[in-house]
């Protein structure tokens, strides 16, 4: 027997981390810079764009983790590589379901919110669901704008044939409350093709939207707990003006 071989420690195996049947809910992704998502806007819209995301009642590290800065200096969200790492390397994790923030609900202009929810929706197809997405573990939120509801239906019916796309998203800020009938187009499509509609909490008291409270609050900590006001507003709304008896299949996050 070789002596070398005999003593010789064996190289260590490669550990694959085990699902734990985990689905991350809320993965926040973001481009790695501007032109992604200039590209994929209408040509009439190119010049209004601009990456100025949510401007008031700022924080240092707003709900980011700490350690979610990547190592190769691309902004927090935009790496791949080192999302997974610390995602579904580190925790096992199944899916990521990402929720693009493009902060469209607060704009003006209906046709212009609905043509920065169609850029983005086309940036993370190409990428996040598409070139990132060797194991399939990335789903994606289509994103639409409650400005303009039959815009909105277009846009879902648009990608609802993409295996990546798993449900339908929007800010919970809006000009007016879930339940009312002028975003019965919305839920007729989510219905129809079988995707959940899904609020994430943000984006109140900017632009159009509204905050559903006795004012405007001063700091950040005040701005981000009300946040829940948000949901129940809609929720009463949608409950008391009979959309799940209208949309008896309609599922909501």
């Amino acid at each position: 027997m070789n002596q070398q071989t005999a003593h010789e420690p064996s190289a260590p195996e490669t550990v694959t981390p085990k699902k734990q049947g985990i689905i991350d809910c809320d993965v926040h992704v973001s481009p790695q810079h501007p032109e992604q998502i200039r590209r994929h806007i209408a040509p009439g819209w190119q010049d209004r764009f601009a990456m100025s995301g949510r401007d008031l009642y700022g924080h240092p590290t707003y709900v980011n983790r700490t350690d979610a800065n990547p190592p190769s200096g691309l902004p927090v969200g935009s790496d791949p590589d080192f999302l997974r790492k610390q995602l579904v390397d580190e925790y096992g994790m199944d899916h990521l379901i990402l929720i693009q923030r493009p902060f469209t609900n607060p704009q003006p202009n209906p046709e212009f919110a609905t043509a920065l929810a169609a850029a983005w929706n086309g940036w993370i197809a190409e990428t996040w669901l598409d070139a990132y997405n060797h194991d399939h573990v990335f789903k994606g939120s289509i994103c639409v704008s409650t400005q303009d509801p039959a815009g909105a239906a277009r846009e879902i019916e648009r990608w609802a044939g993409h295996p990546h796309f798993v449900q339908v998203v929007t800010d919970s800020a809006s000009a007016a409350a879930y339940g009312q009938r002028q975003f019965d187009p919305i839920y007729e499509a989510c219905q129809r093709l079988g995707l959940p509609f899904a609020m994430h909490a943000g984006a109140d008291g900017t632009g159009i939207t509204s905050i559903p409270s006795s004012g405007y609050p001063t700091h950040y900590i005040e701005w981000s707990t009300l946040h829940v006001l948000s949901y129940q507003t809609h929720l009463v709304s949608m409950l008391v003006e009979g959309v799940f008896e209208r949309f008896p299949e309609l599922k909501v996050v």
